[in-house]
């Protein structure tokens, strides 16, 4: 089986590996004609193997995608989609705008009520989970724990902190933007709504953004890939004072980049973190490569995030879980979290994501 996984690597890039990476049956398997990352066993691993692994895994990945990388470092739009204008964002093939959320704004379709709040001024939560184990292009190593993890995610965020989870399991390209237009033309200014993303994504170092990939992604066309760019934009029509990206993903630090938000707690009054618009972002690796495997099932950061969130007694600013969080995913991978602000989305200055413990009602 490692004798095919090589031989699959090689023709998956059709590149020479570059020098100082160990051999691709390390971390990758094959299973007929599709590559895995395989699940390390990080607790037999000193942390240089880790890093040594991860690193040489990401260096696979840069060769797969260095044609896309290329693209996208001549003209970084590529992937961007068209506006709506004011016509249907039903289909996923153009983003919303602000006049596309005033045509096709949506009645509420689920109840409003606030049982158990310990912020009862945040009324609807909303969390968008996708989770993206498969990928049609058989180039692109397939994940493991990308799609568990955001199923165990969403279930902690329904059942301990009272969201309302639509979950997207290996969506394409179109179904996350049909989600995404839909949630940002249905959420109120007193809603709070979390995106949490699971799967790969790439970094384009000449520019400095970041990459999703979609389960119908390309490895070497760029157009169908998923840039932070659009996310942002999506983000900035969405009414919602409170909203949250959480990014387990290779690279997601990109997301962060605008503003740092990791300094600490400021301590403000309830009052005051909600009288301003916060958009933010929670990414499991700053801008180095991240292991997707290695903790009773899940990945280091979701296990340590699912960790954090339980603990909940009632609510908590974004940073403070934060900064809990990387404390506990560096100890255990040479990574680090990252926390931000998406000041293109309408962040402002002083305002924080607020984590709050609620159940559900009957």
């Amino acid at each position: 089986m490692a004798g095919a996984a090589d031989s699959s690597a090689k023709a998956g890039t059709d590149r020479p590996l570059p020098a100082g990476t160990v051999q691709p049956h390390r971390y990758l398997v094959a299973d007929g004609n599709r590559l895995f990352f395989r699940v390390l066993p990080l607790s037999d691993m000193s942390m240089e193997a880790r890093s040594q692994l991860l690193s040489s895994r990401s260096k696979y990945k840069k060769a797969l995608f260095a044609d896309a990388i290329a693209q996208l470092e001549r003209n970084p739009a590529l992937p961007d989609l068209p506006d709506c204008g004011q016509g249907s964002v039903s289909g996923g093939d153009c983003l919303i705008n602000v006049e596309a959320a005033q045509a096709n704004s949506l009645p509420e379709a689920l109840s409003r009520q606030r049982p158990d709040a310990s912020v009862p001024q945040i009324q609807r939560k909303v969390a968008l989970v996708i989770g993206l184990n498969g990928y049609d292009d058989r180039r692109i190593p397939q994940l493991i724990n990308a799609g568990p993890d955001s199923a165990a995610v969403g279930e902690t965020l329904a059942s301990q902190l009272g969201y309302e989870v639509v979950r997207l399991a290996d969506p394409t390209k179109a179904q996350i933007f049909q989600a995404l237009n839909t949630l940002a033309a249905s959420v109120r200014a007193d809603d709070s709504l979390i995106v949490y993303f699971a799967g790969h994504g790439e970094l384009v170092e000449r520019t400095g953004l970041g990459y999703w990939i979609p389960r119908d992604a390309s490895a070497n066309d760029p157009r169908t890939w998923i840039s932070n760019t659009d996310i942002n934009r999506v983000l900035t029509v969405a009414r919602s004072q409170q909203i949250a990206v959480v990014a387990d993903s290779c690279y997601s630090g990109a997301l962060a980049r605008e503003s740092g938000l990791g300094g600490g707690s400021s301590g403000q009054r309830l009052e005051d973190y909600l009288s301003r618009r916060a958009v933010t972002v929670m990414t499991s690796g700053g801008d180095e490569p991240v292991a997707d495997e290695g903790k009773d099932g899940h990945s280091v950061f979701a296990f340590n995030l699912m960790k954090q969130l339980r603990g909940l007694t009632d609510w908590a600013p974004g940073t403070r879980l934060y900064l809990q969080l990387r404390d506990a995913v560096s100890r255990e991978l040479p990574q680090t979290p990252g926390y931000g602000a998406s000041l293109s989305a309408g962040h402002q200055t002083g305002a924080d994501f607020l984590f709050e413990r609620r159940r559900k009602g009957p």
